[in-house]
């Protein structure tokens, strides 16, 4: 369901979260939507802000990612837009490190 895009997005997630320790040992073959559902249950959407040509991105805030009982907000769309939303990312040895205009 839903556009091409967004498909892809979910296999690549499902392929992503077979190396996550949430899912244990679970078998792709028999259950190959198992990380979406480990997800689903732990991680709630509080609200979505939908796309739109002026934002240019969509943003759906959830609680409960990773265990953190306060919100995040999960943001995609284009590339500029993001990133001048951001104001630090993680490094290659998941650091967080700021993100100056500069870096931008």
């Amino acid at each position: 369901m839903g556009e091409p895009t967004e498909a892809a997005l979910k296999v690549f997630a499902e392929k992503l979260g077979r190396y996550s320790n949430n899912v244990g040992n679970a078998d792709q073959k028999v259950n190959p939507m198992g990380y979406a559902e480990t997800l689903s249950q732990k991680v709630k959407t509080v609200a979505t802000l939908e796309f739109s040509s002026e934002r240019k991105c969509m943003s759906t805030i959830i609680t409960g990612y990773e265990g953190n009982s306060g919100n995040t907000v999960l943001l995609k769309g284009a590339p500029e837009r993001v990133v001048a939303k951001c104001s630090t990312y993680l490094d290659c040895h998941n650091n967080r490190k700021s993100l100056s205009e500069g870096d931008k």
